[in-house]
């Protein structure tokens, strides 16, 4: 029960974070309460329910998809506050916070499914080399697409000429432009990796390489458009305006895709293979 209480209280820092950082949005001036204060608070919630998550998963390494959220939404906001000064805006923490609670909540929604048994017999370096560098670069996708937002967001003030007003609200389009590119390089690498280990595990397996398995097409695909986003930016130097409505585009399909399959599939990571 200690467990739920602190999901509980964790979920309800993160929307109260995310509500005070939307009304600092919205109105361009500082709220009585800070918000990162509670969201450092809902971090620190968080952290505490990585032991009993732990032992309880008896791996660090994500085997399903509740586990994975579960990671995707502590990783989101610790990236936050290792960010500092850069991303200490409140049209940030208006992005991680609703996010780390949504993930959060289908985490807590897909824990109770029935858990994938596991067998220790298995070696786990397969989960370090394939669904680490997965994770990775979900987690880059959803930086990605939060950096392009913002951007989307700034540039629209900016032509408003509203510079008072942005003193508040976010950084530069020159830094959101370089943070960007670093997470799109990041992800494309991460994910390269997991495809190329996950095919490599697929044919000493003499499983199908290209199946029925929807989460692994989309994976692909993912793959597909990071590359493509990169090419696009670094070879026929497309503006970072195109890029971020580009990146806003294909990270918000891949997360809806994801989201939709959580709904459909549970918990497995893959539909037919079991990672045990």
């Amino acid at each position: 029960m200690t467990v739920h209480y602190l999901a509980t209280i964790c979920l309800g820092l993160y929307l109260a974070a995310a509500i005070l950082f939307l009304l600092q949005v919205i109105r361009g001036e500082e709220t009585t309460i800070r918000p990162r204060l509670l969201l450092f608070l809902g971090l620190l919630t968080h952290s505490a329910l990585i032991v009993p998550f732990v032992i309880s998963s008896k791996s660090i390494i994500p085997e399903s998809r509740s586990e994975y959220l579960f990671w995707l939404s502590w990783a989101l906001v610790v990236i936050y506050f290792i960010g500092g000064k850069r991303v200490n805006f409140p049209v940030f923490g208006a992005f991680v916070a609703p996010l780390s609670a949504f993930f959060l909540t289908g985490s807590s929604y897909l824990a109770h499914f029935l858990m994938l048994e596991r067998n220790g017999s298995d070696s786990s370096l397969f989960l370090y080399v394939h669904v680490a560098p997965a994770m990775l670069a979900e987690l880059c996708l959803v930086v990605a697409f939060i950096l392009s937002c913002v951007f989307i967001m700034q540039e629209s003030r900016l032509k408003r000429g509203k510079s008072a007003y942005l003193a508040l609200q976010g950084p530069s389009l020159e830094i959101l432009e370089k943070l960007n590119q670093k997470a799109l390089v990041l992800g494309f690498i991460s994910m390269t990796f997991a495809v190329l280990s996950g095919t490599l595990w697929a044919l000493s397996e003499r499983a199908s390489i290209l199946g029925t398995d929807i989460y692994q097409w989309v994976a692909i695909l993912a793959w597909i458009l990071l590359g493509f986003m990169l090419h696009v930016r670094l070879n026929l130097h497309w503006s970072a305006r195109k890029l971020s409505r580009i990146t806003v585009f294909v990270a918000g399909t891949v997360i809806a895709s994801f989201a939709i399959m959580i709904v459909l599939f549970g918990n497995t990571i893959h539909v037919g293979y079991h990672f045990e």
